[in-house]
């Protein structure tokens, strides 16, 4: 594995933009709103500096284990058990890469958060609640699919993430 390892440009821009604060960078807001050329820079660099000797330095576990730590959800489908699975932490998150390496490619990642060995209102970014968009701007344009479409997530899905995000932080959950 190296830091040249290829990933799909719909994996890099999605990380970059919605992607763990302390991973990522703290601009979480500023980084929403990345080109799609920002946001493959940003990953890039990331990858090469973080991401990439994370995931070499990362835990092969078997695709039995990795499948029980992906929630029973739309995020499943992108697992393929035939490929390897690396779990690892980096910057206070755990992660779990999905690598192919007969093509030397980053195939997908998951944002786990373990409490008890499952993975329990996970959230993609560690932003403050004051990060999140408003459901509409003041011209009525819906943000919700804007954002939806900008980092390449349902907007269904995206839904469910900002609202299991909202709920832990009402109710303390960390």
């Amino acid at each position: 594995m190296t830091t040249h390892m290829n990933a799909d440009n719909s994996i890099k821009r999605y990380w970059a933009r919605t992607g763990p604060n302390s991973v990522f960078g703290p601009d979480w807001s500023d980084r929403a709103d990345f080109s799609d050329t920002e946001a493959e820079q940003r990953f890039d660099q990331v990858w090469a500096s973080d991401l990439c000797p994370a995931i070499q330095s990362g835990k092969k576990i078997s695709p039995t284990d990795a499948k029980a730590k992906i929630p029973d959800d739309r995020r499943q489908k992108y697992f393929d058990p035939r490929q390897q699975h690396r779990e690892f932490q980096l910057g206070g998150s755990s992660l779990l890469a999905q690598i192919d390496f007969k093509n030397n490619r980053l195939t997908q990642m998951w944002h786990l958060n373990n409490k008890g060995g499952t993975r329990v209102h996970s959230s993609h970014s560690a932003a403050p609640p004051t990060d999140f968009p408003a459901a509409t701007d003041e011209s009525g344009e819906d943000r919700l699919t804007d954002l939806a479409n900008r980092t390449g997530l349902p907007r269904e899905e995206l839904a469910e993430a900002l609202a299991g995000v909202i709920t832990g932080i009402i109710l303390g959950i960390k």
